[in-house]
This record gives structure tokens, C-alpha cells and sequence, in this order.
């Protein structure tokens, strides 16, 4: 079993990325799990509902701007 796993900052994660899986990919029987970790340096705090969906909304725009990206691939 061959496994491996990368941590890529949201400024390098781009189209070259997938391009280079999908190269170490080739020929192989294998599977791509994406896990993607939003890293904060501030303590965790007890959110009221109100802001508990208004941090969920946050991370979505962020998810969708590629941002605090881990990549995982198992093979």
C-alpha cells in the first residue's frame, strides 16, 4: 500500500496541484480523499446559535476561495 499525504497553503492550491495527482495517480489503483482544515491561532469560544451560523457562512465563502486547504491521498 502506497500513501501519502500533502499540506498545501490556499495560495498554492491551483489546477497544477490536481495535475500532478492525477500524474502520481497514473497506472495505479487508488483513491483521493480531500480534507480541507481551516487553521486558527485564536482559542476556541462558546458561539451563541447567531454567531455559530454566521462563522459556518464564513468558512463556506472560504472553502469556496480555496482557503486553509489540506489535501489527502490514499492509495
Amino acid at each position: 500500500m502506497v500513501q501519502a499525504q500533502f499540506t498545501i497553503s490556499s495560495e498554492d492550491f491551483n489546477d497544477e496541484i490536481f495535475a500532478k495527482i492525477k500524474d502520481f495517480l497514473k497506472g495505479r489503483e487508488a483513491s483521493v480523499t480531500i480534507q480541507i482544515e481551516s487553521i486558527s491561532s485564536e482559542a476556541p469560544q462558546k458561539e451563541t446559535r447567531q454567531a455559530y451560523f454566521a462563522n459556518l457562512d464564513k468558512s463556506i465563502v472560504e472553502l469556496e476561495r480555496g482557503e486553509g486547504v489540506v489535501f489527502s491521498l490514499t492509495a
